[in-house]
């Protein structure tokens, strides 16, 4: 298993990673089924364009199992979306992106980093939390 940059080749992966991770997490935290529509190539693309050492895959035996995007901007970093394939998900990829995000900010000097979440998921809340992150109230 590795953590590499995402390739233009792996976007369709991406593609399908992502609509079935978000699906599955709306399921488990509302108890109903959702089709969301698909993240376009362009918004894949965006990223290669403007941080693409921030754009990164978690591979597993030549399988993309897992996405992380960042942008850093100065002494800003941004971090997601972090999607994790079903099926792979309570093995601590989820961390491990986290981990390699904060590398990454820190090799581009950022002083602080940023996201957003939905403060009613408890999965990404958790993780976010034991990453080091702190809730801010706006």
């Amino acid at each position: 298993m590795r953590i590499r940059p995402l390739q233009p080749d792996d976007i369709p992966t991406l593609q399908t990673l992502d609509k079935d991770a978000f699906e599955d997490l709306f399921a488990q935290l509302t108890g109903r089924h959702a089709t969301l529509g698909i993240r376009e190539a362009e918004y894949y693309e965006h990223w290669l364009r403007t941080d693409p050492q921030g754009a990164m895959v978690v591979e597993d035996r030549g399988e993309i199992i897992a996405e992380l995007m960042c942008h850093a901007r100065g002494a800003a970093g941004w971090i997601g979306p972090l999607a994790v394939k079903p099926n792979c998900q309570s093995r601590g990829l989820g961390k491990q992106l986290m981990d390699a995000a904060f590398d990454y900010f820190d090799r581009k000097g950022c002083r602080w980093v940023g996201l957003d979440t939905y403060p009613q998921n408890p999965v990404s809340v958790s993780l976010y939390l034991k990453s080091g992150m702190r809730i801010l109230q706006t």
